[in-house]
């Protein structure tokens, strides 16, 4: 009896791929975020450095926030009791924050809301508003913030990035995650780019839209199940 043999170009197996449990996730998102957020913030910060008109134009800030001080200015907020265990609060006041010791910025914080005290329990419910000021003459100006910027080139990043040949961000890859569609081939720029826009829509309400990832049966947050994705983890 013979034994056959295996064609010699026969392909490899490929390797096998579970899907991706909801706390790789957060902390490849959470990993996306610190090195896009570090990446613009440094960028700025140097441009800033270069064109010193460029801080009033943009309100800069560092990586996890060091080297950047807040103080409050004037504070008119008020609490006024308002039956058994219950206050009311306003807010009123302005704050500064000072980067690197080098730009000013300055904002009116307004607000209100109640508190509730109970023998086992406590509840707080308040709204905020934030008003940027000009530091020098206190009048209220537009802005745009590096936050809002880095957001935006998150977004660009993770469609590209789970566009291409490595089907995911860095985040994913130092994790051994890749993103995938039903036949486990990466998705086009498109499909790539509504899974990512509506990670907003997952955003709201809490983040409930990405806890989904957790107790679905694919372990598919809300853009997933409505784009059609999948988180893959290698095995």
């Amino acid at each position: 009896m013979t034994d056959i043999a295996a064609p010699a170009d026969a392909p490899p197996s490929e390797t096998k791929a579970d899907d991706a449990g909801f706390w790789k996730r957060a902390l490849a998102l959470l990993i996306d975020v610190a090195v896009v957020n570090t990446i613009v913030s440094l960028l700025f910060l140097l441009l800033a450095l270069a064109f010193p008109d460029f801080g009033k134009m943009i309100t800069l800030d560092t990586p996890f926030g060091i080297g950047v001080v807040e103080k409050t200015i004037e504070d008119k907020s008020t609490e006024t009791p308002a039956g058994e265990g219950t206050k009311l609060t306003t807010t009123d006041k302005t704050i500064e924050r000072t980067v690197l010791g080098r730009w000013v910025y300055r904002y009116r914080i307004e607000g209100s809301g109640h508190e509730t005290e109970g023998e086992y329990y406590s509840t707080k419910l308040r709204t905020y508003t934030s008003q940027q000021l000009d530091p020098v003459t206190g009048e209220e100006i537009e802005t745009t913030d590096v936050d809002s910027i880095a957001f935006v080139v998150l977004m660009f990043y993770w469609i590209l990035a789970d566009a291409s040949r490595y089907q995911g961000s860095l985040g994913k890859r130092l994790l051994g995650l890749k993103v995938a569609d039903g036949q486990g081939e990466r998705l086009t720029l498109a499909a790539a780019a509504g899974r990512n826009l509506l990670k907003i829509l997952s955003a709201i309400p809490a983040g409930l839209g990405f806890m989904m990832a957790g107790w679905t049966k694919r372990k598919q947050a809300l853009h997933d199940k409505i784009t059609g994705s999948f988180v893959l983890a290698a095995r």
